[in-house]
């Protein structure tokens, strides 16, 4: 498995820094590396402004009806909307906390974390991967029949905010359709209790690599 620590830094285009937004997307350093992990046919289950460059099909969603996108559905009710298994990469990236929601994104926010990620978990094909942003790196380690793959965190620039966790975790042919919320393995937290900005993640015990193996 990879687990990965990338500085977030340099200018844009128009010669300001780069830093951490509400549009998670606007980081090169994020973007190149989702776009290296899509495959087949992909969801953007909250997908906001963010128009990802993939060869294939990409479907966005937003319960925003105000965002130029392909659907409006509640992600807590994808696969309500959506064939089970039809995905082959989902991206995830839902304000991470009520107070952001309220503060960027009109109060639209996901309610219990476990909610959603089990209606992406029946859309995502077996041998497919999801794509989880958070404060911490949950995402669907620890579910039956999914495995862990990568463990990216972006760094911000001189600790000037939180640390932002993207998982990657692979969907094997035996997962089961998600009901109830799954015993979970113990995980690496990127916010303290106090909420700390110098934060750092817990020791996994697993061996930080150079460089990831995304597609």
């Amino acid at each position: 498995m990879t687990v990965e620590r990338i500085p977030i830094g340099g200018k844009t285009g128009d010669g300001d820094p780069v830093h951490l937004s509400p549009w998670t997307f606007e980081v090169p350093q994020i973007r190149e590396l989702v776009e290296r992990w899509l495959a087949g046919e992909v969801l953007n289950a909250c997908a906001g402004k963010t128009k990802l460059d993939h060869d294939g099909p990409v479907l966005r969603n937003d319960i925003d009806r105000d965002r130029d996108v392909d659907t409006h559905h509640d992600v807590r009710e994808l696969d309500e909307h959506f064939d089970h298994g039809r995905f082959d990469t989902v991206v995830y990236d839902p304000p991470y906390t009520k107070e952001m929601a309220e503060r960027h994104y009109d109060g639209n926010h996901v309610g219990h974390p476990w909610e959603p990620r089990g209606a992406i978990a029946n859309v995502t094909a077996p041998g497919g991967h999801v794509l989880t942003f958070g404060y911490n790196s949950d995402g669907l380690d620890g579910w039956e029949g999914w495995e862990r793959v990568a463990t990216y965190y972006f760094r911000t620039p001189n600790w000037s905010g939180n640390d932002i966790a993207l998982s990657v975790d692979r969907k094997g042919g035996s997962a089961p359709v998600a009901g109830e919320v799954p015993e979970l393995t113990e995980q690496a937290t990127l916010v303290q209790p106090d909420g700390g900005r110098n934060s750092q993640p817990e020791n996994t015990g697993i061996e930080r690599s150079a460089g990831g193996d995304g597609r």
